[in-house]
């Protein structure tokens, strides 16, 4: 009774929260965020009408000016099959939800999957999930071919091939292996910055590698950007070639440019005019954006997505957001903690009104930019748009905005926050001039929101470890660490840490900094909230029981994704954050738990490296020997990149100190007291457990030894005496006791004269 009394008292406290005096990373964004005093937008920027200039020129490789299009005119659009692609960003879990959703209304998928090389090689990678869901729903695999090194455009690296026969050679075997691999129909070519004397050169290599793409069976495609970029291209001659022209028709100003319009209207059409001019109008694909900037005054932009711009003036109370003329689209300017931002976004009707544009003027398809980021009623426009003419019930399905399983995004940086309040909104809609449509939005809607902070400097880097301690791989990590210099974070599962707590006394002793991933490596997203609670209750207890410490620092296991897909994954960071906790997400991930060998983990991470600034390892959970190997070279590439490695207080701000403070043993002496007592008993309670295990184990072991051998001794004993192994069984022979005289003397007679082997038993019946 004692025993059972004392387990419950335990278990109550594991319910009990602890206190967490911890920093808030998440403002008040009601009070920080404030809409611009007067009408938004007031002074729109648009860029030159440089479109024109193409328009009017003679071309002596021919092709004809395609006629801007008047209200009324009858559809000129292309009759075969539509192609109907999206771009699907890699790593983005909100492109899964996408492409789950509605892949079944897609030809074709454009992932991003490779780039060229500084040695005139392929670094290429697809993405399992994403080619599984192009199967399932039966699309086009497009994947797109960069020449992104890092952060930067590399023309170099496609200026070598045009030079080298052996590298344009080689690259070839990498690329269709590649797409043998991958199971795609063909590769998009995105070649950018390239010089415009090297055209003739760069015309001939992409028309060799067509030849030999198309003679294995594959197409070849050709990202073409709008403005003068595109004269590198010599679009007319390369027609003969490419099987399809993707045109970029977003981007009017990009996150380096001022503040302005992403893609208006007139610069579109202006645009399209121009692509449609070369080649077939068929032949050309409209790559249609879907996202948006946001520009802090004086500095570059920031892409966002349609729900954090909604999100945005939400929190700013912006009070009217228009899409009209002249520009169409929408746009709003708002003060944060007064820095200004302005804001230029795209959404379900300037996708309405440009779709429709690409249709009338015969292209062959349109190409959404990109999966993960649209205004989720861009997917009700598919067949809209291309009727000859729209309706007001046409518009009905894009005027309810719902808040849905969407998340919103706010900040910069893997520290997040949650604000899971959702609310739906609503537009107006009309047709305006033109044969375009306008909108109006009436009530702006709140969607599930994740606030990011701590992005640190821009050489700032963190390394962690997920799943520890293990008696094993811990040390072997923490030695390295110490002998390189560095610390790290080590997120903890409760019951790895409650078996060897010296491991859990040591990290922190030595620096490096502790959080939270559950007590037994529990999937949240599927537990209850109690279970949740119990979770991260029962590890906190422990860090504090073992280490004298607190933390704020909490990774959900399997959901460590800085940008979580649905809003199931962002539920236990919502609960974490009522409990005083920091979720520490990450964007670098070289999945060394699928042992991709030491090199590999080392190059992913550098590879990844410009997406965030926080690393993801592990340090137990299986053999991690490679991470182990990685490790000392992963830390050397970094600095030798000139990154710093830096603890995660350093990059998200906060004193370690805060981060982790000291337990207050007198708030907390009672809790602290019976979760000592209790893991100690627990721990005690397992030793025994193990020892009377083993020592079961070996009872029965030797029980059976000795049974063995006594059945070895009485099978030799019995055989000495024994019948040879041809003898029979002994039998019973049944005498009728009748007629005595005749019968049983006989019968008598007969059984002692057999032959029979065994032994023989007469009864005498009655």
């Amino acid at each position: 009774m004692v025993l059972l009394a004392a387990t419950v008292v335990f278990v109550r406290f594991l319910f009990v929260v602890p206190h967490l005096d911890m920093p808030v990373l998440m403002r008040d964004l009601r009070t920080s965020f404030r809409a611009v005093d007067g009408k938004q937008g007031a002074s729109p920027r648009q860029t030159d009408n440089l479109w024109d200039k193409y328009l009017g020129r003679n071309r002596p490789s021919g092709g004809a000016v395609v006629q801007p299009r008047s209200p009324g005119r009858p559809s000129a659009r292309y009759k075969g099959e539509e192609v109907r692609a999206a771009y699907c960003p890699a790593g983005s879990a909100s492109a899964l939800v996408d492409l789950a959703k509605h892949g079944d209304q897609l030809t074709h998928l454009l992932p991003e999957w490779g780039t060229l090389s500084a040695d005139g090689g392929l670094e290429a990678e697809m993405d399992e999930a994403v080619q599984g869901l192009a199967a399932d729903n039966r699309l086009l695999l497009i994947p797109v071919l960069g020449n992104l090194q890092g952060d930067r455009w590399a023309p170099e690296n496609v200026e070598r091939l045009m030079a080298s026969p052996r590298a344009e050679g080689q690259l070839t075997r990498l690329l269709i292996d590649g797409l043998h691999k991958v199971d795609a129909a063909g590769v998009l070519l995105d070649w950018q910055e390239l010089p415009a004397p090297r055209r003739d050169g760069l015309t001939k290599l992409i028309g060799r590698l067509a030849v030999r793409l198309h003679d294995a069976g594959f197409q070849l495609w050709l990202s073409v950007p709008m403005g003068e970029e595109m004269e590198v291209f010599d679009l007319q001659a390369l027609s003969a070639s490419v099987d399809r022209f993707v045109a970029q028709l977003h981007d009017e100003n990009s996150e380096s440019d001022k503040p302005g319009p992403v893609a208006s209207q007139d610069w579109f059409e202006g645009w399209l005019q121009v692509a449609a001019s070369y080649g077939r109008p068929e032949q050309w694909v409209a790559a249609i954006g879907a996202y948006g900037y946001d520009w802090p005054a004086g500095r570059h932009g920031n892409t966002i997505g349609f729900l954090d711009a909604m999100t945005l003036a939400r929190y700013a109370d912006v009070p009217d957001i228009r899409v009209e003329s002249p520009l169409f689209n929408p746009h709003f300017e708002y003060l944060d903690d007064n820095i200004g931002h302005e804001v230029w976004f795209l959404d379900a009707t300037t996708f309405l009104n440009q779709r429709r544009s690409a249709a009338w003027m015969g292209l062959g398809g349109f190409a959404l930019d990109s999966l993960g980021l649209e205004d989720p009623s861009v997917w009700q426009t598919f067949d809209t748009a291309l009727k000859d003419k729209v309706t007001a019930a046409d518009l009905v399905p894009l005027k309810g905005l719902s808040s849905g399983v969407n998340i919103a995004h706010i900040g910069n940086g893997e520290f997040l926050t949650a604000d899971l309040f959702r609310q739906d909104g609503e537009r107006d809609l009309w047709a305006d001039t033109g044969d375009r449509f306008g909108a109006s939005y009436r009530k702006l809607p709140a969607y599930a929101m994740l606030y990011h902070s701590g992005g640190g400097e821009a050489h700032e880097v963190a390394i962690t470890f997920d799943d520890g301690p293990d008696p094993e791989w811990t040390p072997r990590v923490l030695d390295i660490l110490k002998g390189e210099g560095v610390t790290a974070a080590f997120f903890i599962v409760g019951r790895n840490g409650e078996s060897y707590p010296e491991l859990l006394q040591r990290i922190v002793e030595e620096g490096h900094e502790i959080g939270v991933h559950t007590y037994t490596h529990a999937n949240l997203s599927e537990s209850s909230p109690q279970h949740e609670l119990l979770e991260l209750n029962a590890t906190q207890r422990l860090i504090q029981v073992t280490t004298g410490v607190s933390t704020a620092l909490f990774r959900p296991p399997y959901n460590a994704d800085t940008r979580p897909g649905s809003f199931d994954d962002i539920v236990p960071i919502g609960m974490a954050g009522q409990l005083g906790y920091i979720t520490v997400c990450e964007n670098i991930d070289p999945e060394d738990w699928s042992l991709p060998g030491a090199e590999a983990i080392v190059s992913r991470v550098l590879r990844q490296r410009t997406d965030g600034s926080i690393v993801l390892l592990h340090d137990a959970g299986g053999d991690r020997q490679q991470t182990i190997e990685a490790l000392p070279d992963l830390i050397k590439a970094l600095k030798a990149r000139g990154d710093k490695i830096v603890p995660l207080s350093q990059l998200v701000g906060i004193p370690r100190g805060e981060l982790m403070p000291r337990v207050e043993t007198n708030a907390e002496f009672m809790p602290l007291l019976v979760s000592g007592a209790g893991f100690g008993v627990w721990r005690a309670m397992e030793e025994f457990l193990w020892a009377f295990m083993i020592v079961a184990t070996i009872l029965v072991a030797v029980r059976t030894i000795f049974v063995v051998v006594l059945a070895l001794m009485h099978s030799r004993r019995m055989g000495r005496g024994a019948a040879p192994s041809d003898s029979a069984p002994g039998v019973s022979v049944i005498i009728a006791a009748y007629n005595e005289s005749k019968v049983i003397e006989a019968t008598v007679r007969s059984v002692l004269a057999t032959d029979y082997r065994g032994g023989a038993r007469g009864d005498r019946g009655g």
